[in-house]
C-alpha cells in the first residue's frame, strides 16, 4: 500500500471518528440539555400562570367589593375588564437560531384554557336552622360555582391545572390538589355581647360565619398556543343576601364533582374555622366528606340555649366570563 493511501485511510477514519463524536455528543444534548431547558421553560411558564390568576383573583375581589360598598346603585355592575394569557411554551422557544437546528430547541407546549368544566363546577348550599324549632334544616341559598381555568399539556413537566373558583385559586397536578388563594369564607368571634341572667349580666362571644358567594357564568374552552383574552363582567346580580342575621346554627356545603374538588373545599371549610379561639367549644364541627360533598356546620357554645346564636354574613355576585382569541 503507497504512502498516499494511508493518508486517505486515516482521513477517513478521522472523519468517522469526528462524525461518532458529533453524533454522541448530539445524542447527550437531546437526552439531557434540551428536556432540563423545556423543564424550566414550562416550571417559568406555570409560575406566570399562577401570577395571573392571583392577580386576577383581587381585581374580581376589588369589583364585588367596591359595588357592594354601594348597594343603592352598585355603580361597578355591568364593568368589564380584560385579562391576557398566554397558552402554553410556545414562541421563542419553538425557533431555531443560527447554526442551532430546531430538533435542538425544547418543544414548545400547548395549553387549555377553560370557562365552566364539569369535573371542576360545583354548587355551594348554605342551610340554617332556628332557634326553638324542631325543623329540619331549611337551604336559604344555592350558588354555582362555576370555573375559569388553565390546563396545562407540559412536554417535560408535571401536568397542572389552575383555576379560580368562588373568589379562591386552586391547583390541581398529578400529585395532589392544593389551595393557592382561599376562597372568601370566614368563621370567625364576635362580641363580646353582654347577655344578662338570673340578674346577672355576662359577656359572651358568639361565632360568626362570613362567605362571599362569587359565581362564574359561561362555557367554553380554547386550546393551543399564543396569547388569549379572558373578559369577565360583573354582573347587576350583587346583593348582601344575609346581613348579621341570627341563626341556631349554619351549615356550608360545598357539592363537588370529583373526589378530589370534594377534599380541597374540605381543606377549605377547616382553614376557615382555625380562627376561631379555643374557648368556644363545639363551634365548628367539620362533617366528613361524603358523595363528593364537604360541609361544615357551626354552631354556639351552647347548642340548646336560644339565647345563644350564630351570626351570618352571605354576600352574593356573579360573573360573566368569554374567552377570546388574539391574533399575533
Amino acid at each position: 500500500m503507497s504512502g498516499r493511501d494511508e493518508d486517505g485511510l486515516s482521513e477517513i477514519i478521522g472523519f468517522v471518528l469526528i462524525l461518532g463524536l458529533i453524533v454522541v455528543a448530539s445524542t447527550l444534548y437531546l437526552l439531557y440539555v434540551v428536556p432540563a431547558e423545556g423543564r424550566d421553560d414550562e416550571i417559568v411558564h406555570m409560575n406566570q400562570v399562577k401570577d395571573r390568576f392571583v392577580d386576577y383573583k383581587g381585581t374580581l375581589d376589588s369589583l364585588w367589593m367596591n359595588s357592594i360598598s354601594n348597594l343603592t346603585d352598585h355603580r361597578l355592575a355591568g364593568t368589564m375588564i380584560s385579562t391576557s394569557y398566554d397558552l402554553g411554551t410556545g414562541g421563542g422557544n419553538t425557533q431555531a437560531g443560527g447554526v442551532f437546528l430546531s430538533f435542538m430547541k425544547p418543544q414548545g407546549s400547548p395549553a387549555l384554557m377553560s370557562v365552566g368544566q364539569p369535573n371542576l363546577d360545583g354548587t355551594l348550599r348554605i342551610l340554617v336552622t332556628t332557634n326553638n324549632s324542631s325543623a329540619p334544616p331549611k337551604e336559604i341559598a344555592a350558588i354555582p360555582m362555576g370555573s375559569l381555568s388553565y390546563q396545562s399539556q407540559n412536554n417535560y413537566w408535571i401536568q397542572q391545572t389552575y383555576y379560580y373558583q368562588m373568589g379562591g385559586i386552586f391547583l390541581n397536578q398529578t400529585d395532589g390538589g392544593s389551595i393557592v388563594a382561599a376562597p372568601a369564607v370566614a368563621v370567625y368571634p364576635v362580641g363580646p355581647f353582654q347577655i344578662v341572667e338570673n340578674s346577672t349580666a355576662t359577656n359572651y362571644t358568639f361565632p360568626k360565619v362570613s362567605i362571599a358567594g362569587l359565581g362564574i357564568q359561561g362555557r367554553g374552552a380554547i386550546g393551543g398556543t399564543g396569547p388569549l383574552r379572558v373578559d369577565t363582567r360583573l354582573t347587576e346580580n350583587i346583593n348582601e343576601t344575609v346581613t348579621n342575621r341570627l341563626y341556631a346554627s349554619v351549615t356550608v356545603m360545598a357539592e363537588m364533582k370529583t373526589p378530589a374538588g370534594a377534599m380541597l373545599w374540605d381543606r377549605v371549610f377547616r382553614n376557615a374555622g382555625k380562627t376561631m379561639p379555643v374557648n368556644l367549644p363545639n363551634t365548628t364541627w367539620f362533617n366528613p366528606v361524603i358523595n363528593n360533598t364537604a360541609s361544615m356546620t357551626v354552631t354556639p357554645s351552647n347548642v340548646t340555649d336560644p339565647k345563644y346564636h350564630v351570626y351570618l354574613d352571605l354576600t352574593q355576585a356573579e360573573y360573566r366570563v368569554a374567552l377570546q382569541n388574539v391574533g399575533q
